[in-house]
């Protein structure tokens, strides 16, 4: 009985309308698909500047596709105007309701003593509240989801796909967006290959993945010293200085760290080095090394050294890696390798390290990674765009291997193979042989061989105090023999895997023989 007087007393049919349309308009405001909206208005903007800018497109096809993307836009923009009138609209609601609620004669008494004003406070108050109650759940619910999904760190939300995309996909937006790096940070006293200071050494990790250079760059930046690019600067890693000052109106990342999609053990978090810096010579040199099936060794312009000498002095100029101000430039690149002379003749106090991993092994975990990244692409399409702005080349769907002029390792001594096949061991064995060979022979020159230095990668996982030790000594840097033992212990020997019965053998002796060369 008592239930039904509550609901045929008109002030609480008021305050019930309150809280109800205050609930529902919440939900509402969480539950439409606002960042989808957004990736339509990022994709807008996208073709907006393409057909602005892009000199390639004749008059008639700028008009073309500035009339699509405007229409895009607009559709985006109307569309999202309609959802919030909607949602304002289903707000106020409850005020009809209550007029119809008030009309019998007997309520008008009570109608003379609610205060719109009071119920529009509390509608507000109750939105607020649950409105912070929601997005508490929902965190708490991301976070437990994270812990589970701690084998990938290539999670992204509909947003930030969009980012990508508008930032990485279109080579002339990555070039605007170093223009305008350059014209805000460029330090133009900075030239790091005529300096003859050890401070403004730039040091490279390269070789052929799968040798070691990731966990190499690591431990090198956790000594503090170098100044590298992370994945904090994603998706604009050719604007670190400007995406930083954006990314502070709320953009972040993942802090914690999490295992990498190699499926490797190697922990990676947002503030972890990253082979980035490639994007450069995608936007820059695309017509040189960008072939349909393969990455040829080639020699960089001139005009693209300068320009990426001045892209490394932007990057020395993050803000919160100014201190100390002697900082050395890092970075992981195993693209570098097709254009070891360039670099080390640009920069001639570079120095680079080689890994340098034993070749029957190496093959095999290359073979295993390729097979794993095939099956990623094909189950997560972004993830192969991904990989593909960053000219991330070395397995999947968007495998392109390094070519070298002179003959393939298979062609070679009467070695025959007839399979070409990347899922086989004997093509990733030859794609060993034909880099290594390359590097030997980049060696052989006496201008460049007090640049590069081979680690090899087996003693590194046996004795890394004694292999970081010469390391930090070629690289002129102090590093107390604490530090030394503590980045140590984060190298573990790999186990063997790969069969030498499961390769050709005279192409095997091949390889060891070039490897037992090189660890000299």
């Amino acid at each position: 009985m008592h239930s039904e007087t509550l609901w045929k007393d008109p002030e609480y049919i008021a305050y019930f309308l309150a809280v109800f349309v205050s609930i529902i308009t919440v939900e509402l405001l969480l539950n439409i698909k606002w960042s989808t909206l957004l990736a339509r208005l990022l994709k807008g903007v996208k073709l907006t500047l393409i057909a602005l800018f892009d000199d390639s497109l004749q008059d008639e096809q700028k008009e073309v596709a500035l009339r699509k993307a405007a229409l895009a836009m607009l559709s985006v923009s109307f569309k999202t105007l309609f959802l919030f009138l909607a949602i304002i609209g289903f707000f106020y609601l409850d005020s009809p309701l209550k007029e119809l609620a008030f009309t019998h004669p007997s309520h008008r008494s009570i109608n003379t003593h609610i205060s719109w004003t009071l119920l529009f406070l509390i509608k507000s108050i109750i939105a607020m509240v649950y409105w912070l109650i929601r997005i508490k759940l929902i965190k708490t619910s991301k976070k437990a989801n994270a812990a589970l999904e701690t084998q990938s760190d290539q999670s992204y939300s509909v947003i930030s796909k969009a980012l990508h995309d508008l930032a990485l996909d279109s080579p002339l937006i990555a070039r605007m967006s170093l223009e305008l790096e350059k014209k805000r940070y460029l330090n133009k006293d900075q030239t790091l290959s005529t300096s003859t200071s050890s401070s403004q050494q730039p040091i490279w990790v390269c070789g052929l993945a799968r040798a070691g250079t990731t966990i190499l760059t690591d431990v090198l930046y956790e000594t503090g010293l170098f100044t590298s690019l992370t994945y904090r600067q994603m998706p604009f890693p050719l604007a670190p200085n400007l995406w930083k000052k954006l990314s502070r109106w709320g953009i972040s990342g993942i802090e914690q760290k999490v295992e990498r999609a190699h499926g490797d053990g190697i922990l990676v978090s947002i503030n972890s080095p990253e082979a980035l810096e490639e994007v450069f010579w995608r936007v820059y040199e695309t017509h040189i090394y960008q072939q349909n099936e393969s990455l040829p060794a080639h020699q960089s312009s001139p005009d693209s050294l300068l320009a990426f000498e001045e892209y490394l002095s932007c990057i020395l100029q993050l803000e919160d890696q100014s201190s100390p101000p002697a900082k050395r430039y890092l970075s992981k690149n195993n693209n570098h390798l097709i254009r070891l002379p360039s670099l080390l003749s640009h920069f001639p106090l570079a120095k680079i390290l080689v890994p340098l991993r034993e070749p029957l092994e190496h093959a095999e975990s290359l073979r295993r990674q390729h097979q794993k990244w095939v099956e990623r692409h094909q189950e997560d399409p972004f993830s192969l765009s991904y990989m593909n702005w960053l000219a991330h080349h070395e397995f999947g769907l968007g495998h392109k291997p390094f070519s070298f002029a002179e003959a393939s390792a298979h062609d070679q001594d009467g070695i025959s193979v007839e399979s070409t096949d990347p899922h086989s061991l004997t093509y990733w064995l030859i794609r060993w042989i034909e880099a290594y060979s390359y590097v030997d022979r980049v060696l052989a020159e006496p201008q460049y061989q007090s640049q590069i230095l081979i680690v090899e990668y087996g003693a590194l996982s046996s004795e890394p105090s004694k292999v970081l030790s010469n390391i930090f000594t070629y690289l002129d840097l102090a590093i107390e023999q604490k530090e030394i033992l503590d980045l140590a212990a984060r190298f573990k020997v790999v186990p063997k895997r790969a069969a030498r019965k499961s390769v050709d053998q005279s192409l095997l002796i091949k390889a060891e023989s070039l490897y037992r060369r090189l660890c000299k």
